[in-house]
């Protein structure tokens, strides 16, 4: 379904959200599989159908669907969809400009192994053309706020260099 939602930005906005279908979060995938589904809907600025049986949650499961700061990506007021910016060695990145000149970044690994997440900022040109928004990470420096661990990791005056387990997700608000 993430792969059909590449291009649609441009059809997603306030009133109108493109719907790649109800959440899988809770249907026996892994922990770390949800997360990942979760975090692209939120990317994309979707509704957050639940598709679970909300009288049988684990935990983990409970955690996902009202992780409010990863919620706060999907209800961001600016209302847009992310847009994939890297598609390499099984890593996809996706970007999401957010209210007050913030950014949404999501890092997911596609493979059945782990990934080594190395990533510039200060070489890397993030445009996004249809909003005419661009992250002036050369010339601005932002903190990054992992999501799913909720701890600050770093600013973007450090190239950001991680493991990523297989079918896992850094989900990162960077303020500035």
């Amino acid at each position: 379904m993430i792969d059909q939602q590449v291009g649609l930005e441009k059809y997603a906005g306030k009133g109108h959200w493109n719907d790649p279908d109800m959440l899988e979060v809770g249907n026996g995938l892994t922990a770390s599989e949800d997360r990942l589904h979760f975090s692209m809907w939120c990317m994309l600025a979707a509704p957050l159908m639940s598709g679970n049986d909300l009288t049988k949650m684990s935990q983990t499961t409970k955690e996902i669907l009202m992780n409010k700061d990863v919620i706060a990506i999907d209800q961001d007021p600016l209302g847009f969809q992310a847009f994939r910016y890297l598609n390499e060695d099984s890593v996809q990145v996706w970007f999401k400009p957010l209210q007050n000149d913030e950014w949404a970044a999501c890092f997911f690994n596609r493979s059945s192994v782990t990934k080594n997440i190395n990533f510039n900022w200060q070489r890397e040109n993030v445009n996004d053309t249809l909003h005419k928004r661009r992250l002036p990470t050369a010339s601005a420096n932002f903190n990054l706020y992992d999501l799913w661990k909720k701890k600050n990791i770093g600013n973007t005056r450090n190239p950001l260099n991680v493991n990523l387990g297989p079918h896992d997700v850094l989900l990162i608000r960077l303020s500035g």
